[in-house]
């Protein structure tokens, strides 16, 4: 996953700004750990709804084995156990692959390079997706009994955020953060995210609260 993850964005961070790259675009220092970030949180998305839709389809089957699975903590923690060991593997190669983008910006892109977009767009474009889409198959799988129909309703949400929701009420769902013309307004901004944040978090407790005891 991580190999092919890394591979996937080099290789279209390559051919888009020697395809595309024209001075409009790389002039912006913040362009290419913009692009990196959203590539990253695009296929993180599709990743993270497997990830997270499987593991909690697999603690609502109950057969004879489930005696010795009993654990002492609430349904609340362990799914928090569970979204925040899911969250560090992200993160961890989100950080990976934003050293990546760096020595690409500056080996092979000319567009002058600033460290600060890199750290503003990890914490404020993919951590927030990323919160969100692991609290969003949580609390899909917990009314849905078919693991299949589940991951269909996911990946159209997924799809309907990415292509359409993104132009609703001036980007206020716009999930990926597809727009890098600037921030206006930045505590509006960081509002927004701080939303997807706390409607995953929201998400995962609801989630806890649906499992048996």
């Amino acid at each position: 996953m991580a190999v092919l993850s890394l591979a996937g964005i080099s290789a279209v961070l390559l051919t888009y700004f020697f395809t595309y790259g024209s001075l409009e675009r790389t002039a912006l220092a913040s362009h290419v750990p913009w692009l990196g970030n959203y590539l990253y949180a695009i296929i993180q998305a599709v990743i993270v709804i497997f990830l997270s839709g499987n593991f909690l389809q697999s603690d609502r089957k109950l057969d004879t084995t489930g005696v010795i699975w009993v654990r002492p903590v609430t349904n609340s923690a362990y799914i928090a156990g569970k979204v925040w060991g899911t969250m560090k593997v992200f993160f961890v190669l989100n950080i990976v692959t934003l050293l990546l983008v760096a020595y690409l910006h500056i080996a092979v892109v000319r567009s002058p390079f600033m460290l600060y977009p890199y750290v503003l767009y990890l914490f404020v474009i993919s951590l927030p997706s990323l919160i969100f889409m692991l609290g969003l198959p949580c609390f899909v799988m917990s009314f849905v009994r078919s693991r299949a129909l589940g991951y269909i309703l996911l990946l159209g949400l997924t799809a309907l955020l990415f292509y359409y929701a993104k132009d609703l009420g001036y980007g206020v769902l716009d999930l990926f953060a597809s727009d890098i013309t600037g921030h206006a307004d930045l505590p509006l901004f960081l509002l927004q995210r701080l939303t997807f944040c706390l409607a995953g978090i929201g998400f995962s407790i609801h989630t806890g609260k649906r499992l048996p005891a």
